[in-house]
This record gives C-alpha cells, sequence and structure tokens, in this order.
C-alpha cells in the first residue's frame, strides 16, 4: 500500500510538472521581449502584448467565449431530453441509438464541415448561424455521453418516486432531478464548452468574417515570430475559458447545499 501511495505521489508530481512547464514558460515570454541563448535570464521587460490584446482583441476573446457557452447550453437543452429518452430503451436498440448520437465524436472534423458548407450553401444557410450548427454537432456527443452516463445511474428513481406521489413533470424536474443532477448537468456544459471554444477549421472554412474566433487569432500567432505576443494571446485565451468554467462550477457550488448526496 506505501508503495502505491509513492508511485501515485511521483506521478503527480510528473504529471504536475509536464503541466505547469509551459505555462511557466508563456508568462515568462509574455513579460519579456527576448531570451537570448546565451543569457541565463530574459531581457527587455515589456508589456506591449497585454496593450496590444486589450487594444485589439479583448471583444473578440468575450464573443468566443460567450458563444462557446452558448453552444454548450444548447447541447445541454438537447441532451437531457435525448438522454433521459434513450435510458428507456434497452439491448441493441439502445446501444445503436447511443452509438448514433455519439458519432460525431469520430467523424473527421474537415470531411463534415465541407459536406456541410455545400449542404449549407444550397439552403442559403451561412454565417454565424452555420458556425453554431457546426459547434453544436461536434460538442453535443461530449455532453450527451455525460448525461446519458448520469441518468443511468440510480438516481433517476427518485424521480420516479416523485411523479408516483403526484408531482409534476415541471416540478419533480426543478425539485429533484436538477439537484441530483446537477453535477453531471455542469461536467456536460463544461465538456461542451471546451469542446466549441477549441474550434478552428469550423469557424476557418464556413465562418467567414463573422467566424473569426480567438482559436483562429491564436492560431495566426502561434505559427508566427513574436513569442510575446503568442505568449500573451495564450495566456488570455486559458484565462477566459477558465473564467467561464470556473463561473459554471461555482453555479454548483452555490446552488447545492453543503454536503448533500446527490447519487445512490
Amino acid at each position: 500500500m506505501k508503495n502505491r501511495n509513492v508511485f501515485g505521489v511521483f506521478l503527480a508530481v510528473v504529471f504536475g510538472i509536464l503541466l505547469f512547464t509551459p505555462l511557466v514558460g508563456m508568462v515568462i515570454y509574455s513579460l519579456f521581449a527576448r531570451w537570448p541563448r546565451e543569457a541565463y535570464l530574459p531581457e527587455n521587460f515589456t508589456l506591449r502584448g497585454f496593450e496590444v490584446f486589450f487594444k485589439r482583441d479583448t471583444a473578440t476573446a468575450v464573443r468566443s467565449a460567450l458563444f462557446s457557452a452558448g453552444v454548450s447550453v444548447a447541447a445541454l437543452e438537447i441532451g437531457i431530453p435525448a438522454a433521459k429518452g434513450l435510458t428507456a430503451l434497452s439491448g441493441k436498440l439502445g446501444t445503436f441509438f447511443e452509438g448514433l448520437l455519439i458519432l460525431p465524436m469520430m467523424l473527421p472534423v474537415v470531411t463534415v464541415s465541407i459536406g456541410s458548407h455545400k449542404l449549407f450553401l444550397a439552403l442559403g444557410f451561412t454565417g454565424s448561424a452555420a458556425v453554431f450548427v457546426m459547434h453544436l454537432y461536434f460538442s453535443f456527443p461530449y455532453a450527451f455521453k455525460i448525461l446519458y452516463s448520469a441518468y443511468r445511474s440510480p438516481g433517476e428513481s427518485r424521480i420516479c418516486t416523485a411523479k408516483n406521489l403526484g408531482a409534476t413533470d415541471m416540478r419533480a424536474f426543478w425539485l429533484i432531478e436538477v439537484p441530483v443532477f446537477l453535477p453531471a448537468y455542469i461536467s456536460a456544459f463544461v465538456m461542451g464548452f471546451v469542446v466549441s471554444y477549441s474550434q478552428y477549421f469550423v469557424n476557418l472554412y464556413l465562418g467567414g468574417a463573422e467566424g473569426v474566433n480567438f482559436s483562429l487569432i491564436l492560431s495566426q500567432l502561434l505559427t508566427g515570430a513574436d513569442r510575446n505576443l503568442a505568449s500573451v494571446y495564450s495566456l488570455m485565451y486559458l484565462f477566459f475559458g477558465a473564467v467561464v468554467i470556473g463561473i459554471s462550477r461555482s453555479f454548483q457550488r452555490l446552488t447545492l447545499p453543503k454536503g448533500r448526496k446527490l447519487n445512490g
């Protein structure tokens, strides 16, 4: 048992180093203009990258975060009834529909985007609306999988009990279902947000001038030679994503009573 604990601590330290070392490098390059190979310390302290970001692309960053949050909310709204409905199916039929709903996880983004673009053009459906649909298409399976796993847990029996005791569907949903499955809702929201927030090719191919998001701007900078600017934008990309995820997690802590057990 002691050897397992030591090995677990060792793995945690290794993964911590692998996780935070790039962040340290980004912080250093975001505050200094250059770090020559022959120098022990970086040179030329500067806040130029932050000035450029806040003057030029703050609105794009906020819009990208809000857009992805909206996609994730839509994935939740579709995923909750889909997951509840699928729990009523069993055997090969349930497995078939589950595989059908998570199929976009395995499809190439490039192939789907090109085929969808032709369809959207034929329907006159372009711009931000087309981008939103495609973001939802790729985010939904991840949110659905989390929700479906949650609804297959014993917590579903509490909802059936409430309805048998006379609670309406809406009352059972708000008073029983939401508190019981809120952690799953938050996890599904976060997963859907991450998938949408990191989309690059969909916006590049379908978005046009309306589809410019933070990922497009960041990708352009990462292929350039300005490490200071690329590091600042990388940190801001992480910051705005962390803010949305942090708000969703805070909502869960504020909503649920302390010490309440949600499952079992």
